[in-house]
C-alpha cells in the first residue's frame, strides 16, 4: 500500500487545484450573486491545461532529476512555485474585478499543468501493463479525494471566514503534499536514444485514436459536472451544505466507483469497457432531462450521487485504455496530450451547460443528453478503426 501513497499524493493536488479553479470559486461567486454568464469565463483558466500539450516535450526533455527519478525533481519545483503563488492568492480582493482573479487562477493552472506532466511520466514509467488498473485507481482516487477538497474545504472555510484563510489553507496543503515524494522508490533514467519527446502534426496521425477518444468518451459527463455546484446551490442549498453534498459524491461514491472502475478493467476487454461505460453515461444524462418535472432537492442530491459513481468508472477505464496508447519515447508528452483534448472538451462543455443553464437547466440537460448518444454512435461507427491499435485484442 505505501508504494501507490506518492501517486496518490501527486493526483490529490491535481484534483484539489482543478476543483478549486472550476467548482471552488464558482461556487463562491455564485453565493455572491453573480449570474451564470458572468461565472462561465471562469472556465477560461484552463487554457494551460488544453495547451500544456505544446510545453510537455520541452518539459519532459529538460526534467530534473531527484531521488534517481528522471521527473521528480522537476515535480518538486513546479510544487513550490504552487504553494508561493496560493499565499500570494490569499492577498487578492475577490470583490475588485473577477479578472483579477481569472489572471492570477490561469497562472495557478499554468503551474499544475506543469506539475501534472512529471506526475504523468511517473505514474506512466513505474507501472508494467498488468499492475495500470491499480495505478489508476491510485490515480484517479488521489484527484477525486483532492476535488473534495478543492470544493468543500475552501467552500465551508470561505464560507465562516474568508476568502485569506480559504487560500491559505489550500497553500498549507499543497506544502504537506510535498512530504510523500520521499517515499516514492521508483528508478527512472533519462531517455538517451536517438528518439527525443517532440511534438509535430504527423505525430498526430500516430496517436489519433487516442485523441478522439479522449473527445468524445466523457464529452456529456464534463456538461453534467461543470452544473454540479451551482445547480445545488440553486435548488437553495448553502455553500456549506453543496461542499458536504460534493465532498461525500466524490470520496465515499467515487471510491465505489473507482474501485468498480478497476474490476471492469482488469476483467473486460477495451471495447466492452469503453461501450459499458458510455452507455451508463448516456441514461443518467436522459435521466436528468426526465428529472427535472420530477425531482425535489432530495432526488437531486441522489442522482448526482448515482452520477458520481458512474463517472468514477468512466475515469479509471478511460485512463487505464490511454495509457496503453502512449508512445515509449515520450509517454508522459502523449498522455499530456490526450488530458489536453479531455480538458479542452471539458472546458467547452462547462461553458456550454452553464450558459445555457442560465436560461434554463432542462435545455441544458437535453442538450447534454443529445450529445452523449451521438458520441456513443460515433465510438460504435468508428470502433474498427480506434481499437485496431498496437496491441489491443478486441473480441
Amino acid at each position: 500500500m505505501t508504494r501507490y501513497i506518492p501517486y496518490l499524493a501527486f493526483y490529490f493536488h491535481q484534483g484539489m487545484l482543478t476543483t478549486l479553479a472550476l467548482q471552488g470559486t464558482v461556487g463562491y461567486f455564485r453565493n455572491e450573486g453573480m449570474d451564470l454568464t458572468q461565472l462561465s469565463w471562469l472556465y477560461i483558466v484552463m487554457v494551460p491545461w488544453i495547451i500544456k500539450f505544446m510545453w510537455a516535450p520541452w518539459c519532459e526533455r529538460n526534467a530534473l532529476s531527484f531521488l534517481k527519478n528522471n521527473y521528480l525533481g522537476s515535480l518538486a519545483l513546479a510544487q513550490i512555485a504552487i504553494v508561493i503563488l496560493l499565499i500570494i492568492g490569499s492577498f487578492i480582493d475577490p470583490n475588485k474585478s473577477i479578472w483579477i482573479v481569472i489572471s492570477f487562477l490561469m497562472l495557478l493552472m499554468l503551474l499544475s499543468s506543469i506539475h501534472g506532466i512529471y506526475a504523468n511520466g511517473i505514474l506512466i514509467c513505474s507501472f508494467e501493463e498488468k499492475d495500470r488498473p491499480n495505478a489508476n485507481i491510485a490515480q484517479i482516487g488521489g484527484g477525486y479525494f483532492g476535488v473534495a477538497l478543492g470544493s468543500y474545504a475552501f467552500l465551508a472555510i470561505t464560507q465562516y471566514t474568508t476568502w485569506q484563510i480559504g487560500f491559505l489553507f489550500m497553500a498549507a496543503l499543497s506544502a504537506i503534499l510535498l512530504l510523500p515524494i520521499f517515499l516514492l522508490r521508483t528508478n527512472i533514467v533519462k531517455n538517451t536514444s536517438s528518439k527525443q519527446p517532440s511534438f509535430s502534426l504527423s505525430c498526430l496521425k500516430k496517436i489519433w485514436p487516442g485523441i478522439l477518444l479522449s473527445a468524445i468518451y466523457y464529452i456529456a459527463a464534463r456538461g453534467l459536472m461543470s452544473l454540479e455546484t451551482v445547480f445545488l446551490i440553486d435548488q437553495g442549498l448553502s455553500m456549506a451544505e453543496t461542499g458536504m453534498i460534493f465532498t461525500v459524491n466524490n470520496t465515499v461514491l467515487s471510491s465505489i466507483g473507482i474501485l468498480l472502475g478497476g474490476f471492469i478493467a482488469r476483467n473486460l476487454k477495451t471495447w466492452h469497457c469503453i461501450i459499458t461505460v458510455m452507455s451508463l453515461q448516456a441514461v443518467i444524462a436522459c435521466i436528468f432531462v426526465i428529472g427535472q418535472s420530477k425531482f425535489n432537492v432530495t432526488g437531486w442530491i441522489i442522482m448526482y450521487a448515482v452520477f458520481s459513481v458512474i463517472a468514477a468508472v468512466g475515469f479509471v477505464t478511460l485512463y487505464n485504455t490511454l495509457m496503453s496508447m502512449v508512445r515509449p519515447h515520450q509517454p508522459a508528452s502523449d498522455y499530456t496530450l490526450f488530458q489536453s483534448v479531455d480538458i479542452t472538451i471539458a472546458m467547452i462543455m462547462s461553458i456550454v451547460a452553464i450558459r445555457v443553464a442560465q436560461y434554463d437547466y432542462k435545455t441544458s440537460f437535453l442538450l447534454l443528453a443529445i450529445i452523449s448518444i451521438i458520441s456513443i454512435l460515433t465510438i460504435i461507427l468508428l470502433r474498427k478503426k480506434i481499437f485496431d491499435y498496437k496491441k489491443f485484442k478486441i473480441n
